[in-house]
């Protein structure tokens, strides 16, 4: 009986840790400035291709950015800057 109930308990730990797995990615990157420089305070919104979700987030001061919690998927991105210039690039793949 003892060896059924730790089978029973360790199956049902794969179970939880099965359902703990999700299939999101992320983007990440640094903003810089043709000379290099990092951009703080850039507000980057990446778009799925095929679904038009679009997410947000903000640039740190030292020019990193992450967009968390995304389907996997091909993202097509913009990026605005404090002075109002936004530039768009490529679609990327969220992994």
């Amino acid at each position: 009986m003892k060896k059924l109930s730790l089978a029973l308990v360790l199956a049902l730990c794969g179970v939880v840790s099965a359902l703990a797995q999700n299939a999101n990615g992320r983007i990440t990157g640094v903003i810089t400035d043709p000379q290099g420089a990092v951009i703080p305070a850039a507000r980057i919104t990446v778009t799925n291709t095929a679904t038009h979700l679009s997410r947000s987030a903000e640039s740190g001061a030292d020019g990193t950015y992450q967009v968390l919690d995304l389907p996997i998927g091909i993202y097509g991105d913009s990026r605005t800057l404090r002075v109002h210039q936004s530039r768009s690039r490529r679609p990327t793949a969220a992994d």
